[in-house]
């Protein structure tokens, strides 16, 4: 049976939180024993490895589903040419993988792209088969899905640093093996899927008609080019630091200074993945549930989906900046660049909320505006860097990120204001999904609606408790450093400082909730864990 949307979303709320802890704690080893330079030669390549695992996760089970829901479905013939297509542009990635290493300033990456090349069929396949599910709104079996591929995933890391240790294999190699992990998890996980997929195969083809008119699939290619978008902000601001890094920080850096510490800096990435489990769940399951004939309703969905998500990715932000010096200090061998790291938290919060927004207004065609501010975003990142690097070194990657991000984020904003304007004055939406009482509520406040500068007096209230949640919290963690951490000599130390500052951390923010009313009575308890202490 069919979970609801709030169940959905705390299970793989939950289940994606395991695949990023396990994402985040293989790092912890194969930095300390492959070094910041192993580190950096395995997350060169592996931007574009997580694309492809991010296409078969989030872009294409999103853009199937809505193409499902639309009521068009492929024909065999289009899939095999289109898996051709596929195929002969990995042939092309595996010719010309030197002229991409030497693009990245690395000729020895050549054999490490080899592996992009395998991925990317297998990601089209796989990606497929999430998408039936996500359509009939399984969301527990593409998280469980994807939790199995993870595991494999951190079992052949393991195994690259067990043999990089004991055998004595280079970064490269051993990076290579570590990569390859992602090609097996993927196979077997579509496998698994596929045994799955023959219990709902019957409902599948009852329910969804025929339609191959070209038009169709060019629709569902943009879309799945826009959902693809949704979901690789971050892996899009990895890749545009894979290029322009070496290239444009200062002379004073040598070529090992800056791997080592581009290494280093790359563990923000970890954290912050962990840090936008909230955003990327509701921007993937928001999308089976949004429903373009009841407009109130999607609206609605929204309005809670971005509040949780400013709510949660604020918190993560806040918490991930008060612990890092102890976090880097317990996870890594070195204890460096806090300031840098800390500064990229703050991308949390910009990307999180840009995920929600294209996540909905992508579901109402708004394709042009979504795919033009991401253009815009990457634009602006690639002159940041370019810009910053050679003046603020790696304080340039953090600002260049949170700026760009801002700039998408106002885009989306503005597009979604112009949206419900028009929703509010068109009467031909106002149907018989909506009552006679909120009918004449929009149409009283509907400059209410579109004026963004006249925000209503309970959202402001709602804006200043969560800086006070944020405030105390950083002022007992702050408490908590400037007392402890002069003690704090080895790993293990580091290690029960930042464990206790989480577990008190999450404890004021759990009762916080409740007494600043961050969340309402009905929202609370739609979380186990909150309605509990709001009981």
């Amino acid at each position: 049976m069919n979970k609801t949307f709030t169940e959905q979303m705390v299970f793989m709320t939950v289940t994606l939180l395991i695949v990023k802890v396990l994402s985040a704690l293989y790092r912890v080893p194969y930095q300390n024993i492959l070094g910041d330079e192993g580190l950096y030669v395995y997350n060169q390549i592996y931007p574009f490895i997580g694309l492809c695992t991010i296409c078969a996760l989030y872009g294409i089970p999103s853009a199937y589903a809505e193409y499902l829901k639309r009521g068009f479905i492929f024909r065999r013939l289009h899939v095999s040419l289109f898996l051709c297509f596929i195929v002969v542009l990995s042939i092309l990635i595996h010719m010309y993988r030197h002229i991409l290493a030497s693009w990245m300033g690395d000729d020895q990456l050549s054999s490490l792209i080899e592996i992009v090349a395998i991925i990317i069929p297998i990601t089209i396949v796989l990606g497929m088969i999430r998408g039936i599910f996500h359509y009939h709104q399984y969301s527990e079996v593409v998280s469980i899905s994807q939790l199995v591929e993870q595991i494999v995933r951190v079992i052949v890391i393991a195994i690259a640093i067990y043999l990089y240790f004991s055998v004595g294999l280079s970064l490269y190699t051993a990076a290579k093996v570590a990569l390859f992990g992602s090609v097996l998890g993927m196979i077997l996980t579509t496998f698994v899927l596929f045994m799955k997929y023959r219990h709902i195969k019957g409902e599948h083809y009852n329910i969804i008609h025929m339609n191959t008119k070209s038009s169709r699939y060019i629709e569902f290619f943009i879309l799945m080019i826009a959902f693809i978008l949704t979901h690789i902000l971050m892996l899009t601001i990895q890749s545009i630091d894979a290029f322009t890094v070496l290239n444009f920080i200062g002379s004073h850096w040598t070529i090992d200074n800056t791997m080592a510490a581009k290494g280093v800096f790359d563990r923000s990435y970890s954290f912050i993945q962990i840090g936008l489990i909230v955003a990327t769940t509701f921007g993937f399951i928001l999308i089976p549930y949004l429903d373009a004939t009841n407009i109130s309703y999607s609206l609605k969905l929204l309005k809670k989906s971005i509040k949780w998500v400013i709510l949660f990715s604020t918190l993560a932000t806040v918490g991930l900046i008060n612990i890092m010096p102890m976090m880097n200090q317990a996870f890594f061998k070195t204890n460096q660049m806090n300031g840098e790291l800390s500064l990229n938290m703050i991308t949390i919060i910009v990307v999180s909320i840009a995920i929600v927004l294209m996540s909905y207004l992508l579901t109402i065609n708004a394709y042009k505006v979504v795919m033009s501010g991401f253009a815009t975003m990457a634009v602006v990142k690639v002159f940041l860097n370019m810009l910053l690097l050679p003046i603020v070194d790696f304080y340039a990657i953090s600002l260049a990120n949170v700026m760009a991000m801002i700039i998408f984020n106002i885009i989306l904003f503005i597009v979604l204001y112009k949206h419900i304007a028009a929703v509010i004055h068109d009467e031909n939406m106002l149907d018989d999904s909506l009552s006679a009482t909120e009918t004449a509520r929009l149409l009283t406040n509907k400059n209410e609606a579109t004026i963004p500068n006249k925000m209503k007096k309970q959202d402001v209230l709602w804006g200043v408790n969560l800086f006070l949640v944020c405030f105390i919290m950083t002022l007992l963690l702050q408490a908590m450093l400037y007392i402890f951490s002069p003690i704090v000599t080895t790993r293990l130390d580091a290690l029960i400082l930042m464990s206790s500052m989480v577990l008190i951390g999450a404890a004021i923010v759990l009762v916080c909730i409740k007494l600043f009313e961050l969340l309402t009575v009905e929202e609370a308890t739609e979380l186990p864990v909150i309605k509990k202490i709001i009981k």
